[in-house]
């Protein structure tokens, strides 16, 4: 594995998770969202380690990696982790238009990635594949039934950026919450919001700012998740909606948009409720419903965690690996 390693990544974790795994990694500074630079370093660690396939994520590596394997014979694999709106910039879809070229295949970890893929960049139907994205199921086998408590509560598992739409949540939790005595809400994630996130919690009445809490990054998903008992994703344009998946296995119900790729994962009345994208008051209804009916919440949770046993990392690893050969076999 090589790490392309901006100033504002930690990948202390995720190295140690290759040495824990036997994994050799090395890591190469990324200046920028386009670094002449790394191209000569990139190119003396594709001749020591010379792999039969390069499986780039995300569009830098994307770009940095294929610009370096240029003459290389290698074959390219590409993964789209998620539909941002910057991709729908005509620059940026004639870009990834002529990298998805250079690929022999191009992931999508749901079929909503890989139809807007098509969609706006004209990535050729015959190259995508739709892989999901796999847990440690494992991990979330052992986890406790919900609390028995007087209120509910409801925990957003989401980075504090703009595209998770935290604002709606926090509009939608105030309508609700005088409806649903001692009902807390928990944000959980780090990002450029999290001064206006506060901001804007500030300026609700004080028995409702109670009810509000920042828990900053947190590492360890499972029990957090184990201690909620609706889990939350407000986000609009989920590329897939792991979040969703981990509150599943852990049989927690979820609530979140009727937009991205969350109905491929949500079976609305049977593991959580999708409301229409950016409507508070439909949120706030969802909320009320859920947080109102502890019986539905563990049926509910149940059903979820049934679903998101086919989402084990073994199938995962298992269609990769089968295209992996698939490209090996061309």
């Amino acid at each position: 594995i090589l790490w392309l390693a901006a100033p504002t990544r930690d990948l202390r974790s995720l190295r140690r998770a290759c040495g824990a795994r036997g994994v050799p990694d090395e890591r190469l500074p990324l200046r920028g969202h386009l670094d002449p630079g790394l191209l000569p370093g990139l190119r003396r660690w594709l001749q020591r380690a010379a792999p039969d396939i390069l499986h780039l994520h995300l569009i830098h590596a994307q770009l940095h990696g294929t610009l370096a394997a240029r003459g290389c014979g290698l074959a390219l694999v590409a993964t789209r982790h998620g539909t941002e709106r910057y991709q729908r910039w005509p620059p940026m879809r004639l870009l990834a238009r002529r990298l998805d070229a250079a690929a022999a295949r191009v992931i999508a970890p749901s079929s909503w990635v890989a139809e807007y893929a098509r969609r706006w960049d004209g990535t050729p139907r015959a190259k995508l594949r739709v892989i999901p994205h796999g847990i440690d199921l494992r991990r979330y086998a052992a986890a406790p039934p919900p609390m028995r408590r007087a209120g509910c509560v409801f925990t957003a598992l989401a980075r504090l950026h703009a595209s998770k739409e935290h604002a709606v949540l926090l509009d939608a939790f105030a309508r609700a919450a005088p409806h649903l005595p001692a009902a807390e809400l928990w944000l959980a994630g780090e990002g450029p919001l999290r001064g206006a996130l506060e901001r804007r919690v500030g300026r609700l009445p004080a028995d409702l700012r109670a009810r509000i809490r920042f828990l900053g990054e947190v590492t360890d998903v499972p029990p957090l998740l184990a201690a909620s008992d609706v889990v939350v994703l407000p986000g609009p344009r989920e590329g897939f909606g792991l979040a969703a998946l981990e509150a599943m296995a852990i049989g927690r119900p979820v609530i979140g948009p009727r937009g991205g790729a969350l109905p491929e994962l949500i079976e609305a009345g049977g593991s959580g409720l999708l409301y229409a994208p950016g409507e508070r008051r439909a949120l706030a209804a969802a909320l009320l419903r859920l947080g109102r009916d502890p019986e539905r919440r563990r049926a509910w949770g149940a059903h979820g965690r049934r679903i998101a046993a086919g989402y084990g990392r073994a199938r995962m690893v298992d269609a990769t690996l089968r295209l992996y050969h698939e490209i090996l076999a061309a």
